[in-house]
């Protein structure tokens, strides 16, 4: 009897012990667990970051782009305007040469090719504005502008004509 005491008082404290450790088995597991999950959500933060990482390289480098084409249209800004002073500067010198009726031929032409330069400047400058904001001037003072000029070339090219008959 003792001996079968013994052995079930033997057996309750493997139990016990059994479900002791159960019990902190179940506890790990529960930490593991949880551990997973943090290390999930860092993982995941890690990815967002990288996104970021990769995202603001890419805005660095759409930044560069704008600012070498911001370059280009600039100093293709200047190289009109040096070309079409040269351009000027050189017709006028031959001035005195010119007679009456091929002068009004003369600024006829001199006002269609600053007219041509003062577009493909205007166009330069409102594509320099379009990369350095989202706001974009008026279009109509510089349709009258041209307008204008075009009524003055036609209009001396006219007077060269009708000089040109007798």
């Amino acid at each position: 009897m003792a001996d079968i005491y013994y052995k079930i008082a033997k057996t309750d404290s493997v139990t016990r012990q059994m479900r002791q450790i159960s019990s902190e088995m179940a506890d790990v597991a529960e930490s593991l667990k949880e551990q997973r999950e943090v290390a999930s959500e860092v993982e995941k933060q890690i990815n967002d970051r990288k996104k970021e990482v990769i995202d603001i390289q890419q805005e660095v480098k759409n930044h560069n782009t704008q600012a070498i084409t911001v370059l280009r249209i600039f100093s293709c800004v200047v190289f009109a305007f040096t070309g079409g002073f040269s351009l000027i500067t050189g017709s006028l010198n031959n001035l005195s040469r010119l007679s009456k009726q091929k002068s009004f031929l003369f600024f006829s032409v001199l006002l269609v090719l600053c007219t041509a330069l003062i577009d493909t400047i205007y166009m330069l400058l409102r594509a320099a504005r379009n990369y350095s904001s989202t706001s974009q001037g008026h279009l109509s003072g510089f349709v009258i502008c041209n307008v204008i000029c075009c009524i003055f070339a036609i209009g001396l090219f006219l007077l060269f004509l009708f000089c040109s008959f007798p």
